[in-house]
């Protein structure tokens, strides 16, 4: 066998190189295989013609079709495994028999259950490393929620290269050369298929070392010996990005002035509009939606946002996840690939990225230290310590900027609606050194520091549909298009001139005395105000409602009217 292995940093050129080494074999030669969709999307561009396959579609075409053979999605798992917990037949010695019936430990068992098969770790080997009634109660669950699978026909897609692995035969054609993107991201199962389909076979690899906390690049050198090829030159990054990389692994200096612009605004719904308007400035200059992208840490809270708000704006985007799409990549950190001419590493606030430290029940306590200890290396939630879990937040966020080849946009926001009150990243206090992310401070460092971008209507429309979700006239296709392109200033006595954005009428709406309080007066916020506010005007808000129907048929300016004589009847600003 003759194996090679590509390494590199972000922006070395790893995946450039691997491609001209597909492009020096026949295309009916070559298997590619990429640890996800949106890498495989990528590869699919750059080698039109070749076979290019995701761990699971490799597993799915070794499988071929078996009849009894189902994958089970997860949330229907989720369901098998509720009902299993609930079920009586199914008795606990541990302390789990006092948790069994809350969702959050069905999720965080299931989570578990996928981990130990993808990192090949047999749950017997758990109740040897501790002996504890806990650990006993994790294999009687697990085997139970195994049964119960089989006898559903189902499996779970982490258990898929396990399989693939035991119905490999001779009768499933290998092309003679097999290539490896991204190794980094693969599981040890993964790993194992890939290591035993290419026996006998040439095999070449790229590899991050940077981001390899699984180590299998160490693997692959000690089980294959393969001629080692090392890249160093990140010739694709900019100045600004590769200095600000730099600053984030090794504490360096950021460097690069206009290279980096950070973006802080109050609502997400603000952030992702402050986006959509840098956008369209890029728009304007001549660069295409498909050059640009965004990375989130949370997919699937931010993704209705930035395809409404993106959508009322025009913009055309698309879950890279999904597979193709036209317009701007809309991608999560852990997926993060590719390269654009502008990248928008979004939600970086406190407690949404990096993540909350991911404390779990299901190992929790002195009796678990064993387990944790030997779960620790493979990057376990709940097993690994908050330490280590800050220092994989960090490399998603730079597996996220080294994306960006171009013009790089940081962005956060102080109110996620699941998240109040947010403080900036961590990563971008170790970024610019400052807590308070003072203007003066950014500009020493080459950053471009935007506060409290102006919205406009477009941003008014997409959000109030969101938010609101009203099936009114008003915000029908034909109603929408009549809104002004920017919502006109007002001038309010006492408090001078203020601009209202779709996020502040959405605060009126959920909240008068809240909006007026916060965003006229700019009277400093606290947690039990908005409770005590929201109980003084629930009859406002009745009263509010009962009027929407009379809003189906008024044009825009009757309904910022409207809006405005509410404030008025409700305060006396001159007081």
């Amino acid at each position: 066998m003759k194996a090679q292995l590509i390494e590199g940093g972000a922006g070395s050129g790893k995946t450039y190189l691997l491609v001209q080494k597909a492009i020096e074999s026949a295309p009916e030669s070559c298997l590619i295989i990429a640890p996800d969709r949106i890498t495989a999307s990528e590869l699919k561009d750059l080698l039109p013609g070749f076979k290019v396959l995701t761990v699971r579609e490799l597993c799915l075409e070794i499988l071929g079709d078996p009849p009894r053979l189902r994958l089970v999605s997860s949330q229907e798992a989720l369901g098998y495994l509720r009902s299993l917990l609930s079920s009586e037949t199914l008795r606990l010695r541990s302390s789990y028999e006092r948790v069994r019936s809350k969702p959050t430990f069905a999720k965080e068992f299931l989570e578990l259950i996928e981990l130990l098969e993808l990192n090949e770790i047999d749950v017997h080997e758990l109740l040897r490393i501790s002996g504890d009634e806990k650990a006993e109660d994790l294999i009687s669950i697990t085997e139970a929620f195994r049964d119960l699978l089989e006898v559903e026909g189902k499996v779970l897609e982490a258990d898929l290269p396990r399989l693939a692995l035991s119905h490999l035969d001779d009768a499933v054609l290998i092309p003679p050369h097999i290539l490896v993107d991204k190794l980094e991201r693969f599981s040890p199962a993964a790993y194992s298929l890939i290591r035993e389909i290419s026996a006998g076979r040439r095999i070449t690899a790229a590899v991050d070392g940077f981001m390899d906390v699984s180590h299998l690049s160490k693997r692959f050198i000690g089980e294959l010996r393969p001629e080692i090829i090392r890249l160093t030159d990140q010739h694709r990054l900019p100045s600004p990005v590769t200095s600000l990389l730099e600053r984030l692994t090794l504490g360096g200096t950021v460097e690069g002035e206009g290279g980096i612009t950070l973006l802080w605004e109050k609502t997400v719904f603000d952030e992702i509009e402050a986006v959509a308007i840098e956008m369209l400035n890029l728009m304007d200059g001549g660069n295409s939606p498909e050059e640009m992208a965004i990375v989130v840490r949370d997919k699937d809270s931010m993704w209705p946002i930035i395809a409404d708000i993106l959508g009322g704006y025009r913009i055309p985007c698309f879950r890279a996840d999904l597979g193709g799409g036209e317009g701007v990549s809309v991608m999560s950190a852990e997926e993060a690939a590719g390269e654009f001419e502008t990248v928008f590493v979004v939600e970086l606030a406190s407690e949404r990225f990096p993540m909350r430290y991911p404390s779990r029940q299901i190992l929790h306590g002195e009796e678990m230290e064993a387990v944790r200890a030997a779960l620790r290396p493979y990057g376990i939630p709940g097993a690994m310590s908050p330490a280590d879990w800050y220092q994989h937040e960090k490399l998603l966020l730079c597996s996220a900027i080294s994306r960006c080849k171009g013009q790089l946009f940081l962005s956060f926001a102080e109110d996620y609606v699941a998240n109040l009150d947010c403080k900036p990243s961590p990563f971008l206090v170790e970024i610019t050194g400052d807590e308070e992310m003072d203007a003066e401070r950014c500009h020493q460092l080459g950053i471009n520091l935007e506060r409290y971008r102006i919205s406009s209507g477009e941003g008014l429309r997409s959000t109030a549909k969101l938010c609101l979700s009203l099936n009114k006239t008003i915000f029908s296709s034909e109603g929408l298009d009549s809104l002004p392109e920017r919502l006109p200033e007002t001038a309010i006595e006492g408090v001078g001139e203020r601009r209202f954005s779709h996020s502040s009428i959405r605060d009126y709406l959920s909240c008068p005395r809240w909006f007026f309080f916060g965003n006229l007066l700019r009277l400093p916020s606290e947690k039990p105000s908005r409770v005590k506010f929201g109980r003084i005007i629930h009859d406002k808000l009745r009263d509010l409602h009962v009027k929407f129907p009379e809003m189906d048929r008024a044009d825009p300016e009757t309904l910022l009217r409207y809006v405005l004589e509410g404030l008025e009847e409700e305060f006396d600003p001159s007081q």
